[in-house]
């Protein structure tokens, strides 16, 4: 499903289909960034990396978001670095890190 993420200065924003969501960043006990590798299953398919982001809030709700990561497999092949550096730059890399730059400054006030 499609998922549209928008992080301001005091919350994330999160819209799924007609279902939005707003997490405070007060809020979030917890964030996460998990890889997984996925083999493909049809022919002509390529292997590919999801990466999942798990938020947890200080009311023990976990709210789970899963985007499929566009990689060059044969750069990666060619240079396994690439695979690492990829994550760490990732949307939700970059996505995570904004909100743990936030979080202690929600909890300041």
């Amino acid at each position: 499903m499609p998922v549209e993420i928008f992080a301001d200065e005091n919350a994330l924003n999160i819209k799924v289909l007609f279902k939005k969501t707003v997490i405070r960043y007060s809020d979030i006990e917890s964030i996460r960034l998990e890889h997984e590798f996925r083999k493909a299953k049809q022919h002509g398919e390529q292997n590919w990396y999801g990466e999942i982001l798990k938020i947890t809030d200080i009311n023990k709700n976990e709210y789970v978001y899963y985007r499929k990561l566009d990689l060059d497999q044969d750069k990666i092949a060619m240079n396994p670095t690439y695979l690492p550096e990829q994550f760490e730059n990732s949307e939700f890399a970059k996505l995570q890190t904004y909100i743990e730059e936030r979080i202690p400054i929600m909890r300041a006030d």
